[in-house]
């Protein structure tokens, strides 16, 4: 599909998390300069997922009965919006680190909840390709919360977090305020096929049905005895 011819990559920044490139190739008889930012110090190098982003449902009660599951949800400050957004647990995979085990490291870390079971991993995909060749995988699963529950943020991290039943997934949906658009999307799809995507894996125990007492025939009265002259 491609008929551009690639130039050259140079890299115009040096910093630890993320860099800015000016790629230069040639296409329509005429020479074009394209700016994007990345997170890996060669961009032509393999596709390989930069992040991970995580879907988790908290199943704390569910087997029992006594509560349901939630999407946990997270509400972070992000400094090039300079205001909070709403999303899901996401974070950066280590070099050599598997995804399953980022997605774990980073469900414990920005939440507190302990990862359950991995239900999907997607294949590596982008979200705004015009300013970055960043991959993400979304990670499908269910959490639980650990005797030694809380969040292990970094530093410059400021992250709320929020499990959210159905009825709360349909008022984030139509909020206001910032939320992330892969976030906005897993809202929207548990909106709309509601509690059957929530609890297909999970799904409350059904009261056993009550006994009936074994009921005696009453007695015939005098009169529904008698027979019948002929």
């Amino acid at each position: 599909m491609n008929e551009a011819e690639l130039l050259s990559t140079k890299q115009l920044t040096k910093e630890k998390w993320l860099n800015l490139f000016v790629r230069s190739f040639r296409h329509g008889g005429r020479t074009v300069r394209w700016f994007f930012a990345s997170r890996k110090q060669k961009p032509e190098t393999k596709r390989t997922a930069d992040a991970v982003l995580i879907v988790p449902i908290l199943i704390d009660g569910v087997a029992e009965g006594t509560a349901e599951p939630k999407l946990v949800a997270t509400r972070e400050w992000r400094v090039p919006i300079w205001d909070a957004e709403w999303g899901v647990p996401a974070g950066l995979v280590e070099a050599g680190e598997p995804l399953e085990e980022a997605a774990r490291r980073e469900l414990l870390e920005e939440t507190g909840y302990e990862l359950v079971e991995i239900q999907k991993v997607s294949p590596p995909n982008f979200s705004s390709t015009g300013m970055t060749d960043e991959a993400v995988v979304i990670v499908f699963c269910t959490c639980r919360t650990p005797k030694d529950f809380r969040q292990r943020l970094d530093g410059a991290e400021q992250i709320e977090v929020h499990p959210l039943t159905i009825a709360e997934l349909d008022r984030l949906v139509d909020t206001d305020e910032p939320i992330n658009g892969r976030a906005w999307m897993v809202a929207y799809m548990y909106q709309q096929l509601g509690r059957f995507l929530l609890e297909a894996d999970h799904p409350k125990p059904t009261a056993k049905p009550r006994k009936k007492k074994p009921t005696t025939p009453a007695p015939q009265t005098r009169r529904g005895a008698k027979k019948k002259r002929r």
